[in-house]
């Protein structure tokens, strides 16, 4: 195996360190809390070795530097890369119900793109979503695609490729300076947008560009500099105790990961007992293959959720079966692609991987975009899904009670924006017991306001006169002007309610919206509110304040007619069981031939979702709603996680054998069922519901 005079077999070691610490830390979060920063040893590495390589080349002009470099990158990278998700795409089609996020992430890695759509999606690479997701692991490669595509334009620019006396200096500076806004916006990211300082390319630059500095600036190899023989050994301990950081401490784990191992390189050049241990053939081996170990090991992961999942005794056979992919596919893909020339002309090679790109993707469009992975699919569709839909079918035997109740006529569509045809709508069909005297009951908000209808149902059943209506993805009070009608929609609805309880003397308006998509955790949210000043929507406070304000407008006007608001908290959100909302939470739990035990360990009142990550991802929400009620007598805030999520650590997903929830966060029948049971208890409690005789006539 030829290698070049710059070749440094302790790279490949670090290499070898680097991967392992990822497939620790993702076979178990708890072994090794930051070993994700494996990837960020990998920018660094990747920064370094392709500045070496560039280097020893001389090139013609601006048209044979691009095209000499992207010939290897093309050789280097596709053949992989195609093959691992072709391959993985159809297996996971074999055992996932719902594989279109997989399958959308796969095309997308195909194109160097997937960071970017993990990034649009409000993917939380650290929440449980992500474990099913066969291609979220590839977000790494797009970063360092994106890189490739404008780091031969700044060598060459700077006078670095040409060997221009001042090139060396000149990308010195150039990459420092760059390299400086990529570390401050990174910083600046993180705290608001997270997911955008971690799947981003520009916040990413800098760890890439240190690798690029570090051999720009390396003393030449005669030169002789006084050595600090302990100096390899204690990088190496710094190294692995920053990988033993907890998640909270992720900016400063990820910096300072970065610094450790640009110091580790410039380090370790001379031979030390680290040295030897980071070149021994088995570590340098593990170190050649890390690329291909890298891709497959998650997909025996995910695979593995998706089937027999993960334990103890199953930890041999799945690592086995990562290395034995690796080698594979390094020794019968990966090497012989990269070194055989794939054409009698070289100018070929680039076209012949975009062509091979473009035919898989096309291969899996139709998996994705025409569902017909269904055909693939092993295993039985669930047929436990209670989809708020199907429940609110109209009956054959009661077609008019029925179409009463029917949702799709209390949900507003973007089409409805006048205030005649919303009163129409509203007095044909969703104005239960309407003339019954006394104060109105009304449930409105956004889908999660839908899929609480069996609530309004139940409320009506007793006797009570009850208003129902939602539009998706419109937070209730409008804040601003918004998408597609939601701020006029929720104008009119409010006063519509506000006209009935003036002339019913009093009512109460019970809110749930998704608030962790309006007001999002990790810096996102639905574009949707009116615009400030400055033009800035980005930010979280902003919109929350907004609403705050809408709900003390709409409380002064409440109270001038007797009437009361009651705002529900955040839902929990179960990112595990659904990665899109279609898909039902069941589905991933339903016991198939090839989950011999994950099934089973869905049910139960311990399987679900960490009750703490949920309160971290909410308490800003739930302050700023439990300030508004303690300021104002006629607001109430209901909290519904302590009833939730009580009785240990996660709120739960299952009741007994059923589960609460159609998807990620939308109750089932059950689940809005059972939130009843407290919401009534609360209720009652402050004053706000009173017994009322059953009865069951309804407003025609």
């Amino acid at each position: 195996m030829s290698r070049s005079t710059s070749y440094r077999a302790e790279i490949d070691g670090l290499r070898a360190f680097a991967v392992i610490a990822v497939i620790i830390n993702h076979f178990d979060g708890r072994l090794l809390p930051s070993g994700y920063l494996g990837v960020d040893i990998f920018f660094v590495i990747s920064g370094y070795v392709i500045t070496s390589s560039l280097s020893n080349r001389t090139s013609k002009g601006l048209v044979d530097l691009l095209w000499g470099f992207y010939v290897r990158r093309v050789k280097r990278l596709v053949p992989v890369l195609v093959i691992f998700v072709l391959v993985t795409s159809l297996l996971i089609c074999l055992f996932d119900p719902y594989p279109a996020l997989s399958l959308n992430t796969g095309i997308a890695s195909l194109f160097g793109l997937s960071n970017i759509y993990l990034w649009l999606q409000a993917t939380d690479y650290f929440g449980e979503a992500t474990q099913l997701n066969a291609f979220t692991h590839t977000w790494s490669l797009g970063v360092e695609e994106q890189f490739y595509l404008i780091f031969p334009a700044i060598i060459w620019t700077t006078g670095w490729a040409g060997k221009s006396r001042s090139g060396r200096r000149n990308l010195i500076v150039l990459l420092a300076f760059l390299s400086a806004l990529s570390l401050a916006s990174f910083i600046a990211l993180y705290a608001r947008q997270q997911a955008a300082a971690y799947f981003l390319m520009p916040p990413r630059f800098w760890e890439i560009g240190a690798g690029c500095l570090i051999f720009l600036c390396q003393s030449p190899p005669d030169h002789k500099r006084p050595e600090l023989r302990m100096t390899p050994l204690l990088l190496t301990v710094a190294l692995l105790g920053t990988l033993f950081l907890p998640l909270f401490a992720g900016r400063a784990a990820t910096v300072l990961i970065v610094l450790l191992t640009a110091a580790w390189i410039v380090h370790l050049q001379s031979d030390s007992p680290t040295r030897r241990v980071f070149t021994h053939p088995r570590l340098v081996w593990i170190g050649l293959i890390s690329y291909s170990l890298y891709l497959w090991h998650w997909a025996v992961l995910v695979i593995s959720r998706q089937t027999i999942g993960i334990h103890w005794w199953s930890f041999p056979f799945q690592t086995g079966l990562m290395v034995l992919l690796a080698t594979a596919s390094y020794r019968w893909v990966e090497t012989p692609f990269r070194r055989q020339a794939w054409s009698r002309a070289e100018q070929h090679t680039i076209p012949y991987g975009l062509s091979t790109v473009l035919g898989a993707a096309l291969l899996l469009l139709p998996l994705s975009r025409l569902h017909w992975s269904r055909f693939l699919f092993s295993g039985t569709q669930d047929a436990g899904e209670d989809r708020i839909a199907q429940y609110l079918k109209p009956s054959l035997t009661t077609p008019t009670a029925a179409e009463q109740r029917r949702k799709g006529n209390c949900t507003l569509s973007a089409q409805l924006t006048s205030r005649e045809k919303l009163l129409d709508v509203y007095f044909h069909y969703c104005l239960f017991n309407a003339q019954k005297p006394g104060p109105l009951i009304a449930l409105v908000g956004d889908s999660h306001a839908e899929a609480d209808f069996p609530i309004a149902d139940a409320l009506t059943h007793e006797g009570h006169s009850v208003f129902f209506t939602a539009r998706l993805g419109c937070v209730f009070p409008g804040q601003g002007e918004a998408n597609q009608g939601c701020y006029g929609q929720m104008q009119e609805t409010a006063a519509f309610l506000i006209d009935q309880f003036r002339n019913r003397g009093g009512g109460l308006v019970i809110v749930d919206s998704f608030l962790q998509g309006h007001f999002g955790y990790e810096g996102h949210m639905r574009y949707q509110f009116q615009a400030h000043p400055s033009g800035d929507r980005w930010s979280v406070e902003m919109n929350l304040a907004d609403y705050e304000k809408a709900l003390v407008q709409l409380a002064k006007k409440l109270r001038e007619v007797n009437g009361k608001l009651v705002i529900i908290g955040p839902m929990p959100d179960h990112e595990f069981y659904a990665a899109r909302r279609e898909e039902a939470s069941s589905a991933r739990c339903t016991r198939q031939w090839f989950r011999p035990f994950e099934g089973r360990n869905c049910r139960g009142n311990q399987f679900g979702t960490s009750k703490a990550a949920i309160l971290e991802r909410t308490q800003s929400i739930s302050k700023a709603l439990k300030s508004v009620a303690a300021t104002h007598d006629n607001v109430y805030f209901y909290d519904p996680l302590p009833w939730l999520c009580r009785g240990g650590t996660n709120c739960q997903v299952f009741l007994g054998d059923q589960t609460l929830y159609v998807d990620s966060n939308h109750f089932s029948k059950l689940g809005a069922q059972h939130l009843l049971i407290d919401l009534r208890r609360f209720l009652h409690a402050n004053g706000l519901l009173q017994a009322s005789p059953p009865s069951t006539t309804l407003r025609l």
